[in-house]
């Protein structure tokens, strides 16, 4: 008995020992923990409860991220009514599920916006997520302007989505705020009964990938929104995706390269157009089966002001494309207002094209500029089809 009494009291400050270090995130719980406050040191979130199905975790406020915050395979973040995650300063998000076991970050109820989101406002490439379902986000946003998500990446903010789902919200799926946003998407993502899929600014139209699914929403198209900063600059390719991509209710002064993928479906909000600027330049080059089209969200004439070339730039092709329902007469290019679906005052090559609809010319040239064109149908331009100044 010595013998064993001795042994105990040896190993006994090691069980101790052992069993104060183990974080509470480890444990095997029946009840969810809180996250109730700001995270201000690493922590790992892990899958503590038993029950399929049932939640991991409940953030029950508004909690910044402010150090790194790693979530396991087949955690369930659960979310009350308008709390969010903001990963903010030396914070990161890091969710790297698998094919089998995802982690899903929802509301306590499966309604549409019941909870805020999750916010990206650092540049940190640790922010991933790879294998979520983020559902029923998308209520009350702490962005000024204020616009509604379920993943918002502002200021600067960073976000990899890969091989995820964003279903349920109240605003858009994914909202990139700004031209500083960085957005990689990596492909097979869903978008799905949102109100929008995505929102961003034109210069952000380059991170959306064709292997990505924007359907099944209320607006089956990608929001163009006002940009805060400059509309478009740098090398910028449009892929063709399943939905359309929108252009906002501006002129959108492009002083970057474009290059559109054939099968590309372009609309216009009312008063919308594209103004290539010096040092930019529009590439649309279609195929006889896959044409790119820029038309009006609404099949009325006038709708929208069309497209106006005023770089010199050889890249300025439109190759099997139509344009259509351009011809704005309130928001033209210039004063006097011309109104045409495409405007030139400085090089364009079109080819194999359909421009219709206007409710002015099909094309209207200026002195100052150069046009070749070849094998172009003109229909129903209420001023003409092709104007020489």
């Amino acid at each position: 008995m010595k013998i064993n009494r001795l042994f105990l009291w040896t190993i006994l400050p090691a069980v101790l020992s052992i069993a104060s270090c183990k974080d509470d995130d480890d444990n095997t719980n029946t009840q969810p923990i809180e996250i109730s406050s700001d995270i201000t040191t690493a922590r790992t979130l892990t899958d503590v409860v038993d029950e399929p199905g049932a939640c991991d975790y409940i953030v029950t406020t508004k909690v910044k991220v402010l150090a790194a915050l790693t979530v396991e395979p087949g955690v369930i973040v659960c979310f009350e009514e308008d709390a969010d995650l903001s990963v903010e300063d030396d914070g990161s998000l890091n969710a790297e599920g698998t094919g089998s076991m995802p982690i899903t970050f929802k509301g306590e109820q499966a309604t549409r916006g019941y909870w805020g989101g999750l916010y990206f406002k650092n540049d940190d490439v640790a922010n991933y997520l790879h294998y979520c379902n983020i559902s029923d986000a998308g209520g009350d946003d702490r962005t000024i302007p204020a616009k509604k998500g379920a993943l918002i990446v502002y200021e600067g903010g960073r976000l990899k989505l890969e091989h995820s789902n964003v279903t349920n919200s109240g605003g858009y799926g994914l909202l990139l705020v700004d031209e500083t946003s960085n957005f990689e998407n990596s492909g097979d993502n869903n978008f799905e009964t949102c109100v929008t899929p995505v929102g961003a600014p034109l210069h952000c139209f380059k991170y959306f990938d064709a292997g990505s699914d924007f359907t099944g929403n209320d607006n089956n198209y990608i929001d163009g929104i006002v940009p805060i900063g400059p509309d478009v600059t740098g090398t910028n390719n449009w892929a063709a995706l399943n939905v359309p991509y929108r252009l906002p209710s501006e002129i959108s002064e492009v002083s970057g390269d474009i290059v559109i993928a054939a099968g590309t479906d372009i609309i216009a909000d009312e008063n919308a157009g594209l103004r290539i600027r010096t040092g930019g330049s529009l590439n649309a080059n279609g195929t006889a089966t896959d044409s790119i089209t820029f038309k009006a969200q609404q099949a009325t004439k006038g709708y929208w002001a069309g497209l106006r070339f005023e770089s010199n730039d050889a890249q300025n092709i439109l190759n099997y494309v139509v344009v259509a329902f351009g011809g704005d007469g309130d928001s033209g290019f210039q004063v006097p207002i011309i109104k045409s679906n495409i405007d030139v005052t400085g090089t364009l090559t079109l080819s194999n094209s359909i421009i219709r609809d206007s409710d002015g010319f099909g094309i209207y040239v200026h002195t100052s500029g150069t046009f070749t064109e070849s094998n172009n149908t003109y229909s129903g331009n209420v001023d003409g089809d092709v104007e020489f100044e």
